[in-house]
């Protein structure tokens, strides 16, 4: 159950009622926490935007990404700790470490390489967490969940990644310049297992080594904070 604190209230408080759900992904029963109106004044975050230096991201991300800096996650964080430990099977007495920053879809589907149009992983510890803050009132697209139909995971970890990386390179080879569509439920060699729609001030946490994407068809993509498809990520690391 999440545990919220108001002591010393902030720009980046914690909403007193938030609402909450987990859910369990696919045949691996993957965790996912959902959290709507998981801050009592998102606008501060948007705000907070307005006056970051985006730039190219140096990644596969399709488009812009800023810093942004602890003070906005550490409230989350700790509101949440209690039910990380428990959902996530995080031992209690691990450290957790977190880094945030912004994310702006700005790339039309013609200007992504092949990679960039087929579900991903952020890295192979089961034990980081990745979480999604969406900040655009344009509701649409959001996140989802695959499976690899050939080897069948949903998650990949160090044991699965050489296996995964070799049947999965070898489809994105013959495929190649074939991918037209952002990834989604038409994207060849996976089935979507579960999504989450976007909605403005949704938090979610998942394992960052879950096959995923965003789902980018439907958005307004703008390098304008205020306008395009504005979230708010963090990586959490347990050491």
């Amino acid at each position: 159950m999440l545990s919220i604190s108001t002591a010393g209230r902030r720009a980046f408080a914690i909403n007193e009622r938030p609402r909450f759900e987990i859910r369990r992904v696919g045949s691996e029963a993957q965790p996912l926490i959902i959290i709507d109106d998981v801050l009592s004044e998102p606008d501060a975050v948007i705000e907070r935007a307005k006056t970051a230096n985006f730039v190219r991201a140096n990644t596969y991300y399709p488009g812009l990404c800023a810093p942004l800096a602890n003070d906005y996650f550490q409230p989350i964080l700790q509101a949440l700790r209690p039910t990380l430990h428990q959902t996530f099977a995080i031992p209690v007495q691990a450290s957790l470490n977190h880094y945030s920053f912004f994310a702006l879809a700005t790339d039309e589907v013609g200007a992504l390489a092949p990679l960039q149009k087929m579900p991903h992983i952020d890295g192979v510890d089961p034990f980081q967490i990745a979480t999604v803050h969406y900040l655009s009132h344009h509701e649409a697209g959001g996140t989802a969940f695959f499976q690899h139909k050939a080897t069948g995971f949903q998650s990949i970890d160090a044991k699965r990644h050489e296996t995964f990386v070799r049947r999965a390179g070898r489809e994105l080879d013959e495929l190649g310049d074939s991918l037209a569509h952002y990834v989604d439920h038409r994207t060849p060699g996976f089935e979507m297992v579960d999504k989450v729609e976007m909605k403005f001030n949704r938090l979610i946490l998942y394992p960052g080594n879950i096959l995923h994407s965003a789902l980018l068809d439907g958005n307004l993509l703008n390098a304008n904070p205020e306008l395009g498809r504005l979230t708010a990520n963090t990586f959490i690391n347990m050491s």
